[in-house]
Formats: structure tokens, C-alpha cells, sequence
């Protein structure tokens, strides 16, 4: 379902660069984990606008996409990084312990099935060096029209919006983080009203293997 909504999206919104500025706080992602020895992978990258922005703080940002159209036109964009279709379950053809960081946005909350997500972020933490960061966002707060955090919502009729889950209480994604190995948990939570997203608030985290 999720990749049949993205390969019938022409003109998505990270790729406007009229709204790129909404998304100030995607810098939060990355903050003091560049590094022009660092090689960075980006899950969930779209059309490369993330890669665009923070480029120039690694040695080289890949990217990986539920979107064979996206990767491919990211191919073409930036030839000098890898790019993996995945199969929205695993970080499949991407070798272990490749990554100084792996970083999200606006993906995770749009997995409304907390196993898929649980054994992503197993994933995400094979393909990390050993020291490498994890940092990503999720839709915070209480849950109101969201799915519950821990439901497995495998009928989800529609996503991105119209199907999130958000992060209910920060414990919930640090008892994942650390149950998976992850260590050195951290988070900040900000208002998004002015992205225009479905949630008031958006929590970013990062962990390290």
C-alpha cells in the first residue's frame, strides 16, 4: 500500500523547494554527527532532498527508498552515492556495520505497524559501524486519531497521514532502542504546527550501537 501511494506521487512535498523551510528542524538530525570521514544513509530518502541539504557535511550521504521511481531519479541526481531499494521491511542489499549514521524524517511515523518498525530499526542497527549514530523523527504526544504506538496495522486503508502512529511517551522508543542494543539514547521534542503536518509535535531521537 505504501509503496503503491509514493509510485502514483509526481510531485511530492520534499521534493517542492518552496516548502523545504518548513522542515528547519531536519537539522536536528544531524547536528554534531557530520564529519567529512563520516558516510551517511539516509532511510526513507525520497527524492534526495535531505541529501541535497547535508551533503556537504559528509563524506558521502546513500540513500534508501520503498520507491524504485524515487531511486532512480536519485541515481541520476547524485551519481557519486548508493542508493537501495528496500522492501519496507528489511535494509535488504545493504552490507553491516557500513554506517557512521543512518538518519529519518517523516518516514517512521508513517508505519503504522509496530513490528515492521521494531525490526526496521533491528536493521538499521546492523548496517551501523560500531560508535555509529541513529537519529530520526516521529510525530510525539498524545495519540488522538493516531494508531496506538505498539498496534500491528496491517490493513492500514491509506498512509502518510491519513494512518500515523506517534510516539506516546518517550520510554516507548527508548526501550526499543536499548532492547535492540542501542545506547546513549537522546531526545528533543519541538513544536511542528508551522510544517502543516497532522502532528503538534514532533520528538527527535538518536541512539548509538
Amino acid at each position: 500500500m505504501q509503496k503503491a501511494f509514493y509510485e502514483k506521487l509526481d510531485n511530492p512535498m520534499y521534493d517542492n523547494d518552496k516548502k523545504v523551510n518548513k522542515y528547519k528542524h531536519g537539522q536536528l538530525l544531524v547536528k554534531e554527527l557530520g564529519g567529512q570521514d563520516k558516510i551517511a544513509l539516509e532511510f526513507g530518502c525520497g527524492l534526495g532532498r535531505n541529501i541535497a541539504l547535508f551533503g556537504k557535511r559528509f563524506k558521502r550521504i546513500d540513500g534508501a527508498d520503498i520507491s524504485t521511481k524515487y531511486i532512480s531519479k536519485c541515481r541520476q541526481k547524485f551519481p557519486n552515492s548508493n542508493f537501495y531499494v528496500t522492501n519496507g521491511i528489511r535494509l535488504n542489499n545493504i552490507p553491516a556495520e557500513a554506517y557512521d549514521l543512518v538518519f529519518s524524517i517523516t518516514v517512521f511515523q508513517h508505519i503504522p505497524v509496530y513490528e515492521i518498525r521494531f525490526n526496521l530499526l533491528k536493521e538499521i542497527y546492523r548496517v551501523l559501524k560500531n560508535g555509529g549514530w541513529f537519529s530520526a523523527q516521529m510525530g510525539f504526544g498524545e495519540r488522538g486519531s493516531s494508531v496506538d504506538y505498539y498496534e500491528n496495522y496491517f490493513d492500514a486503508p491509506n498512509t502518510n497521514s491519513a494512518c500515523d502512529v506517534r510516539v506516546e511517551k518517550v520510554d516507548y522508543i527508548k526501550k526499543d532502542l536499548e532492547n535492540i542494543g542501542f545506547k546513549n539514547f537522546e531526545y528533543k521534542v519541538v513544536s511542528c504546527i508551522d510544517t502543516g503536518d497532522s502532528h503538534q509535535y514532533w520528538i527527535f531521537f538518536r541512539g548509538q550501537r
